[in-house]
């Protein structure tokens, strides 16, 4: 007999899958009883580099997560990728005639008018408000209890590739039937930004191993999603080829790169190879970095511009994710090519998950320890899973 029941949580990276297991207190606390990064062959421009292998890679790493742990798992969330996503950014409205207070099903029956939004492979997996109009005039993230005429709601459905699904359910059918899907992008947004930041609208650009998501959240909801197949690991690459030093050792030297300070430019970066110590050049090292970062932010730019929904120029950018936070001083080359300020954002669930590279999973955990279906009945509508 299994002892207790918990859940797992899966955080795609394109370097590694993640999986936590453990379960939720009544405080909303995800309780960690096993995890796992398990480093497989990832993902580039929206395709598995081992399609063949994938299925096996993620039973293997569930299986490495419950290792010794006598439990059954009830519950599966999977966090999925921004370059395996979509968004669709949905109107609909109602008139009540007269003053009618509103409720509940006033407002179902508005995302009720958007069901169609799957399809053409594609399936919905998050809807979220971005806000409501009240008479046509005034905004609000709440209405219920208001007394309106006309209601209207701007909406936004995040859409995840069948394949992507598919793929997942399949591999996890044997752990767990209960299996559903949430967005990465959107997850660290409601998890990083508070509500009165949300309201005001945040840019969070997430730089991966070999990805970067740009999301644009107002409200609950995703305005923009934009991801692209650069990230840290072209910089580690760059580096290795550049300096003819092994990927490894490229890692490291990524590390010590500094632009806060000039002067750090002049002193050279102390490696130790298989044929003795190498002084490296810290200033070539600075410049083959700063152009890729200059890439990235060009496709920053560009992923921006795309967006349906304006996204303000005065809006700060944050940054997150493991890519470009280990480079000191990042913020301000970013702030620079971005002509937007630029400020660090991380979690603050935890001690242990405060570091920039956590940001995915930790968002994950906390939507999911506040929306677990267990805990409150509107979870399995709120993401559109059945």
């Amino acid at each position: 007999m299994f002892k207790q029941k918990f859940i797992a949580i899966i955080d795609v990276g394109s370097e590694d899958i993640a999986v936590y297991i453990g379960n939720i207190d009544n405080n909303k606390n995800f309780h960690v009883k096993s995890s796992t990064e398990f480093a497989y062959d990832g993902f580039q421009d929206g395709n598995w580099l081992n399609f063949i292998g994938l299925r096996e890679d993620i039973k293997a790493a569930v299986s490495k997560a419950i290792v010794n742990l006598n439990c059954k798992i009830s519950a599966i969330y999977i966090g999925v990728p921004g370059e395996f996503t979509a968004i669709s950014i949905r109107d609909s409205n109602t008139s009540f005639g007269s003053l009618h207070k509103v409720t509940g099903v006033d407002v179902d029956r508005l995302y009720d008018d958007n069901d169609d939004v799957s399809g053409h492979g594609f399936t919905s997996i998050n809807f979220s408000t971005i806000y409501y109009t009240i008479d046509g005039k005034k905004r609000t993230v709440d209405p219920i209890g208001m007394s309106v005429r006309s209601l209207e709601l701007k909406a936004s459905y995040i859409l995840c590739r069948d394949d992507f699904i598919n793929v997942f359910n399949n591999a996890l059918l044997q752990f767990c039937k209960v299996i559903k899907f949430i967005s990465t992008p959107w997850a660290e947004c409601i998890s990083l930004f508070s509500a009165d930041v949300r309201d005001q609208g945040a840019v969070l650009i997430d730089v991966g191993y070999i990805t970067t998501d740009v999301s644009y959240i107002v409200g609950d909801g995703l305005c923009g999603l934009g991801s692209f197949s650069i990230g840290g690991g072209h910089i580690t690459y760059d580096l290795s080829y550049g300096l003819e030093i092994p990927y490894e050792t490229a890692r490291y030297v990524k590390t010590k790169i500094d632009y806060m300070i000039e002067s750090s430019k002049d002193k050279p970066i102390v490696v130790v190879l298989d044929n003795g110590e190498r002084h490296l050049d810290s200033s070539y090292a600075s410049m083959i970095t700063e152009y890729r970062i200059e890439e990235i932010c060009e496709n920053i730019t560009a992923e921006i511009a795309k967006f349906s929904v304006k996204c303000p120029k005065y809006l700060k950018v944050y940054l997150t994710g493991g890519g470009l936070t280990d480079i000191r001083g990042v913020r301000s080359i970013l702030s620079k090519k971005l002509d937007r300020v630029c400020d660090l954002k991380v979690s603050t669930i935890s001690n242990c998950m405060n570091k920039p590279y956590m940001s995915s999973v930790s968002g994950l955990i906390q939507v999911v320890s506040n929306y677990d279906k267990s805990r409150q009945g509107f979870f399995a509508s709120f993401f559109n899973l059945k």
